[in-house]
């Protein structure tokens, strides 16, 4: 990927390794410019809408990095529950003079741990995947749908919330469902939610030889979180 600036008559060239990035990855740049030229790049958290109207409050900055030209490298090491590309936000280098900074923006993926879990859910027990997005306390949150199945009658929608801690993954299960209220004259439809959690070892989970996941062992841990949410009888 590459970028370029000019400000007070200096050009900023920027390259940078890649076109992609997952939590946890790395993202070496190089910044061309000016010989003894200043130069500085921050790793920094964009809000697009903020972004589209200007607001100097627009980034966050993770890290930055300072040097001079003519040639400039850095390398950042993105943490594993960083922000994801989303249409809300996503993560941008901000390059150039120290006085006015250009951007330029990255598109990260989720943890490929997490793209594992959400193709088990989707070949392993039929559901299909329709957003994925950055939700809350540093989590990804994907949304899947039910197949047609009977056994999924009354579910709409899943929410699989996801973070990594030092030694664990931490899997949240979140149905949303649709019930009967027969209480209630008419037999009116209501929603309803349950939610379900385990922190899963990653001793547990991760292959030591290849560092993906145990298959085997997070299918043990979806059938019993689901076998949770059956137990209240709500299938």
């Amino acid at each position: 990927m590459k970028g370029f600036s000019f400000h007070n008559g200096v050009e900023y060239r920027i390259s940078i390794e890649g076109e992609r990035w997952t939590q946890g990855s790395a993202v070496e740049l190089e910044v061309a410019t000016r010989a003894g030229q200043p130069v500085l790049v921050t790793l920094a958290e964009g809000n697009e809408r903020k972004i589209k109207a200007k607001d100097p409050e627009a980034f966050t900055g993770i890290d930055s990095r300072e040097g001079t030209g003519p040639s400039f490298k850095a390398r950042f090491e993105l943490p594993v529950n960083v922000r994801i590309t989303d249409k809300s936000g996503s993560l941008y280098l901000l390059y150039g003079d120290p006085g006015k900074l250009a951007n330029l923006k990255l598109s990260i993926d989720p943890h490929p741990w997490f793209g594992e879990i959400c193709d088990l859910l989707v070949r392993h027990y039929r559901f299909s995947l329709k957003s994925t997005i950055m939700g809350k306390k540093g989590k990804v949150e994907l949304k899947l749908e039910p197949s047609g199945a009977k056994e999924w009658a009354s579910l709409t929608h899943l929410f699989v919330l996801l973070s990594l801690e030092k030694d664990s993954l931490e899997l949240t299960l979140e149905f949303h469902r649709t019930v009967v209220n027969a209480l209630k004259p008419g037999l009116v439809a209501e929603k309803a939610s349950g939610s379900f959690h385990r922190s899963l070892p990653l001793a547990g989970i991760v292959h030591d030889f290849n560092q993906r996941l145990n298959s085997d062992a997070v299918v043990a841990s979806l059938d019993s979180l689901i076998e949770e949410y059956r137990s209240r009888g709500w299938l």
